[in-house]
């Protein structure tokens, strides 16, 4: 099992660096040549047109929240260095 599992693993390592290395090495003698390559169809596929590409985070406020003081009975309930006991020896 071990075996099959790290056999699986380098030949998904090989793959993958023989396409990083072929992708940007390979080019077309004519500019019209490449219409017909896999490898370019797909890499140029994988990216949105410009038109529908995301212009960045739009913002929506959702809730507002607004703060109220604390009351000087909670503050002196709360423990400064923290809730748990001092160790047992």
């Amino acid at each position: 099992m071990r075996i099959a599992l790290r056999c699986t693993t380098w030949l998904c390592l090989s793959v993958m660096l023989w396409t990083a290395s072929a992708e940007p090495a390979h080019n077309h003698s004519r500019l019209a040549s490449s219409g017909g390559c896999t490898l370019c169809i797909a890499t140029h596929n994988v990216a949105p047109p410009p038109a529908l590409a995301d212009r960045g985070p739009k913002l929506v406020v959702v809730e507002v929240v607004s703060l109220v003081p604390a009351s000087p009975v909670l503050l002196a309930a709360t423990p400064i260095f923290g809730v748990r006991g001092p160790p047992l020896a």
